[in-house]
């Protein structure tokens, strides 16, 4: 019954539904919750390691600069999907390089200021594309490795805060907590203290992982 009135909840305050799906799963199995968690957390790491995106576009850039084609035509042949529709359809319609800077997305500071100082002062901006594309290829290694180094750390403290939480969840599950707590003596109060201290442990961590992944 608590299950479903959790499921109500959860549902009606419009929680992503694998976000429901493992709490359910952690209420009925918490060690397999936990390694899904952990399992998810890397992947989120690894998988937000790769970064660079940004470096390679300015790269591309560059290298149709360099091949002979003008900003406008670089900026049409890069695509909607890296610069943005609004952005291409005007550097097609041959509008001032200010006001295609502006309508890049998503939005890049090093792209927009490049291809403004372009429309203002005229001239190549190859050379400063791929200085703009080495500096930024160069952070996205950084944060790759920092990322990298944090997912044994990641899911070390999964683990250590997913525990008690685990035991939380399993004693809810059975029952056994609630019987506890309708007691009347100095044990209920230490359990009811006990819960709330696992519930802000493990939602500090929770918060600490989702900034790590971020």
């Amino acid at each position: 019954m608590t299950e479903l009135t959790f499921l109500a909840f959860a549902l009606s305050v419009g929680a992503p539904l694998w976000h429901v799906g493992i709490v359910l799963l952690a209420w009925a199995a918490p060690l397999p919750a936990l390694g899904l968690v952990g399992a998810l957390a890397v992947r989120s790491l690894r998988a937000g390691a790769g970064g660079g995106a940004e470096g390679r576009l300015l790269l591309e850039l560059a290298g149709s600069l360099r091949a002979g084609l003008s900003l406008r035509a670089a900026l049409a042949a890069a695509g909607a999907d890296q610069v943005g529709s609004a952005a291409v359809r005007l550097a097609m319609a041959g509008r001032p390089l200010d006001e295609v800077a502006g309508a890049i997305e998503p939005a890049s500071v090093e792209l927009i200021a490049a291809v403004g100082l372009a429309g203002r002062v005229g001239g190549s901006i190859a050379g400063a594309l791929e200085a703009l594309a080495a500096e930024e290829l160069a952070d996205a290694e950084a944060r790759k490795e920092v990322k990298a180094a944090a997912a044994p750390m990641v899911l070390q403290a999964l683990i250590v805060g997913g525990l008690p939480a685990g035991a939380v969840l399993y004693r809810l599950s059975t029952g056994s907590l609630f019987a506890e707590l309708r007691g009347a003596d100095i044990r209920a109060a230490m359990t009811a203290l006990g819960v709330v201290a696992v519930a802000v442990g493990f939602a500090w961590i929770l918060a600490l992982v989702r900034r790590a992944v971020a």
